[in-house]
């Protein structure tokens, strides 16, 4: 009986992708007002820390619950796409593993960022050359 329960469950939930507001209780508010509860692994426990900012994430749903598989950052509060990972110094260089777009970019003009070295940081800036981001703003995550 026991495998039948955990097979029903399985049946139940379903692959989703949903967009929506992070909140600070750590819930995704959707569009139309609803709100799903995250489900999050250790690894992944940063994105109750972008509270206000538009995220997309993809699970599986159970009920009001998302399992989340996989997410990223869709925009700022001011409507940019941010950048989001680890920061570390390389050489003369300030660079981030940006997780949203899997690349190594330069950070010009966060000459502070440099004290959060091994740290996740969110970037709010604009693109000024091939992989090279100039700061505008910034939140430590970590």
């Amino acid at each position: 009986m026991v495998g039948l329960t955990a097979l029903g469950l399985s049946l139940l939930a379903c692959s989703a992708t949903r967009q929506g507001l992070m909140r600070d209780d750590g819930r995704l508010q959707s569009p139309d007002g609803g709100s799903f509860r995250l489900v999050l692994k250790p690894e992944d426990q940063i994105l109750r820390e972008l509270t206000d900012l538009t995220v997309e994430v993809e699970g599986r749903k159970v009920g009001k619950r998302i399992a989340v598989q996989d997410w990223s950052v869709l925009a700022a509060q001011d409507g940019s796409a941010p950048f989001l990972g680890p920061i570390r110094q390389h050489g003369a260089n300030l660079v981030m593993e940006d997780r949203n777009s899997g690349t190594t970019v330069v950070l010009d003009g966060g000459e502070e960022l440099a004290a959060y070295a091994g740290h996740t940081v969110l970037v709010i800036g604009y693109v000024d050359a091939a992989h090279v981001i100039v700061v505008m703003g910034y939140r430590v995550l970590d």
